[in-house]
């Protein structure tokens, strides 16, 4: 039993560090427009992130993560994502998606960072889909561990947005 507290211990100290990784990007986004390198996603050629991206996070980040967790409980998983998936940067006047001009915001990182979590812990893209569209297709009691486990990391997500990420908080959807 010791050996499973342990692992269980690591589990959490993994997202915990994770999670700091992910505030810490944010933050330093919110400063000004960064470059994010989001390699380990192999398969996600749509959004061209084997290369740095530009992220231009606002102070709301903080908001839409502390909002994450209340909407997945009202909502799903899946509604969450698919509502999260339609609050991602579009192309605009004809700028691709994060580039200088048209950089990526806070939603997108949200839905980034998580699909690379998952995609560490649950392989999430092999299939060059959507997160929104991998989560969808899940049996239900992975679709629940799935639950369980972005629930996790928001927590964290969470704590480190409160301390590390200033400013004024959206009470709006954004």
């Amino acid at each position: 039993m010791a050996a499973k507290l342990s692992n269980m211990k690591q589990s959490e100290l993994d997202r915990a560090k994770f999670a700091y990784e992910c505030v810490k990007d944010a933050a330093e986004a919110l400063k000004e427009k960064k470059e994010i390198n989001f390699q380990t996603l192999d398969n996600t050629e749509r959004y061209k992130l084997k290369e740095n991206k530009y992220f231009k996070t606002s102070k709301y980040y903080k908001s839409y993560v502390k909002k994450v967790p209340t909407l997945i409980q009202v909502n799903g998983l899946a509604g969450t994502f698919a509502f999260i998936y339609s609050k991602m940067t579009k192309n605009k006047n004809n700028k691709e998606k994060g580039t200088i001009e048209n950089p990526y915001g806070d939603w997108d990182l949200i839905y980034f960072q998580t699909w690379k979590w998952l995609n560490k812990n649950y392989k999430s893209h092999e299939n060059d889909k959507e997160l929104v569209e991998w989560i969808i297709e899940q049996d239900s009691k992975l679709y629940k561990a799935i639950t369980v486990e972005v629930l996790a990391l928001f927590s964290w997500l969470k704590r480190f947005a409160e301390g590390m990420i200033e400013g004024e908080e959206n009470n709006g959807e954004g």
